[in-house]
């Protein structure tokens, strides 16, 4: 799962939901994408799925999924074909843009993909001071960062979105927005 993934970022703007390509050197790529996989499998294998509902409250050992939902046409293109995906190009006004960070495929005929809610506070800022210990002595870094992807927040799988933190999930995903009028549910990042 996940080995020849590509990492990328969801964006959020005035203009709508876009997705861009992290690049990274193989070494990093490869990491990642081992780390959505364990994830991956603690999310599907070690906890109780419990179908989602608003009055629901979490439990640390439970996963909750949304059944039957429709993937924007955004995140599927870029699942089906990586090499279309603009690069991510680094500066602040995108970092502030950044939803959350993600590696997809499709597995076997089905799209799959882990999200990571991009948590600001985790991210360094080129604005402050920022010290890294070097040999034996500490550094300044001005360079921009994305957290590496080392846990999963929600999970879309085959129409199946699986997640822990409703909370967290909420700020990936706009929940109360799945259900249409007509009654299709459509995921609406």
């Amino acid at each position: 799962m996940f080995e020849h993934a590509s990492v990328m970022v969801l964006m959020q703007d005035e203009e709508g939901l876009k997705v861009r390509k992290i690049e990274t050197d193989r070494e990093t790529q490869e990491q990642m994408c081992q780390n959505c996989a364990n994830a991956y499998k603690l999310m599907k294998d070690g906890m109780t799925p419990i179908l989602f509902n608003e009055n629901h409250i979490s439990n640390v050992n439970k996963v909750l999924y949304i059944p039957n939902l429709t993937l924007a046409d955004v995140l599927r293109e870029a699942l089906e074909i990586p090499a279309g995906v603009e690069r991510f190009i680094s500066s602040r006004v995108n970092a502030d843009k950044i939803k959350a960070i993600f590696i997809g495929e499709v597995y076997y005929g089905k799209i799959v993909i882990a999200f990571q809610k991009f948590k600001r506070e985790h991210h360094i800022n080129a604005k402050r001071n920022n010290l890294f210990f070097d040999r034996e002595t500490f550094v300044q870094d001005k360079r921009f960062n994305i957290p590496a992807l080392d846990e999963i927040d929600c999970l879309y799988e085959d129409g199946k979105l699986l997640f822990i933190s409703e909370i967290l999930a909420r700020q990936i995903i706009n929940l109360k927005a799945l259900v249409s009028s007509d009654g299709k549910k459509s995921l609406k990042i």
